[in-house]
């Protein structure tokens, strides 16, 4: 059985999940991912969700300020062995809800254009594709999506 539970940017659990999910894209893009590098830094996030598997942590997920009313979601990992489960979902929807309780209208995110699944997968909770966000614009890699809350 799957738990949620919230956190921050610090926790240890945090930290281990993003490290494989970095090590993952490295071997999707390769050295390009030196380029990201400066977008994915969470330090400072106050709004962190992990997914438990009774005590090994197996997905997270967080949210910054973007905008007036906009979060971005940023680094959504699941285990592999745990794709396919649910467990993205779980957490998509728990971070929804929370952007939701911070007073935020509307969520945006940027994914990569040879991930195809994680773009199904927005696309099922009903995210629509957006022009590239920011640092992102002009950038053939990337593929950004948005929801209304």
């Amino acid at each position: 059985m799957i738990k949620i539970k919230r956190t921050q940017y610090s926790n240890p659990d945090f930290q281990i999940l993003t490290k494989l999910l970095d090590k993952e894209l490295y071997s999707i893009y390769g050295s390009i991912m030196d380029h990201y590098n400066e977008f994915t830094v969470t330090e400072g996030i106050k709004h962190v969700l992990i997914a438990y598997n009774d005590l090994q942590p197996v997905g997270c997920v967080c949210f910054k300020y973007f905008s007036e009313g906009t979060v971005e979601f940023k680094r959504l990992f699941v285990l592999e062995n745990f794709r396919g489960k649910g467990v993205a979902e779980q957490i998509i929807n728990e971070l929804e809800i929370w952007a939701k309780e911070a007073g935020y209208d509307k969520c945006v995110l940027e994914s990569g254009t040879l991930q195809p699944e994680a773009t199904r997968l927005f696309e099922k909770r009903n995210y629509q594709h957006i022009p590239n966000l920011r640092q992102y614009i002009g950038d053939e890699l990337s593929y950004c999506m948005g929801k209304n809350l």
